[in-house]
């Protein structure tokens, strides 16, 4: 049973928030609309997942109070970040703090619950693989050991949503072989098209050549789809 805070300060949203993770067999959800709220909330422990908005209200930390309880928070447990704060570098500074992923609002129910089960599901058995096949990596890519399963590329942190997470963990656990477009699809549980899919992809590569101006280990294969580039002699 999926134990799941919502820490929002408009309780609208909130509220809609908790209507949406219903859908979640047997999710156990819990609310708080304040910093101080979620402080006792999430130190009571037991939490599988934070939903957390960064504007909470006239808290002392004021727009930024989400940032706060992500940066407290989000190596132990996975935290996805929703807000509709306009400033453009929040989302890579909620990824450089931990952030599982970043939903803008306003958000659409579906792309939400697929995001929020995705997670549920990847942070139990993804971390899971990063552990016991620690191994099995390609050369140059290894778990980030603060943030499983968010992955190192040469020793630097690449700063990958969870969806193009699942892409590397698909590519990367199959190095040398094709991983055809649907089962990419199927791992993304979000029954994006080839076309979708390609963007993903180029934002992959982008994130890794940001870190590595020379990184190429990501082959597309013509109307089939993808590989990850296997070890070179």
């Amino acid at each position: 049973m999926p134990k799941i805070a919502i820490v929002e300060d408009d309780h609208s949203t909130n509220d809609s928030h908790r209507k949406m993770l219903s859908l979640i067999e047997g999710a156990d959800i819990y609310q708080a609309y304040t910093l101080a709220e979620a402080e006792k909330l999430i130190g009571g422990g037991g939490f599988d997942l934070l939903v957390i908005d960064i504007d909470l209200g006239g808290e002392n930390h004021g727009r930024t109070a989400g940032l706060k309880l992500l940066a407290d928070y989000g190596k132990q447990i996975t935290t996805i970040i929703v807000s509709g704060m306009p400033e453009g570098h929040l989302r890579d500074t909620s990824l450089h703090l931990k952030a599982y992923d970043f939903i803008p609002k306003p958000v659409h129910a579906m792309d939400f619950e697929n995001k929020i089960r995705h997670a549920l599901a990847f942070s139990g058995s993804a971390a899971g693989k990063v552990t016991s096949r620690g191994a099995s990596w390609p050369v140059g890519l290894t778990p980030d050991p603060d943030r499983p399963p968010h992955l190192l590329w040469n020793g630097k942190p690449v700063s990958l949503t969870l969806t193009e997470l699942t892409i590397v963990h698909c590519l990367a656990m199959r190095p040398g072989e094709l991983v055809p477009y649907a089962k990419l699809a199927t791992a993304m549980k979000t029954g994006d098209t080839s076309r979708a899919l390609a963007s993903h992809v180029t934002g992959v590569r982008k994130k890794f050549v940001e870190v590595d101006e020379k990184f190429n280990r990501i082959n597309s294969i013509p109307s089939k789809g993808y590989c990850w580039k296997a070890d070179e002699q």
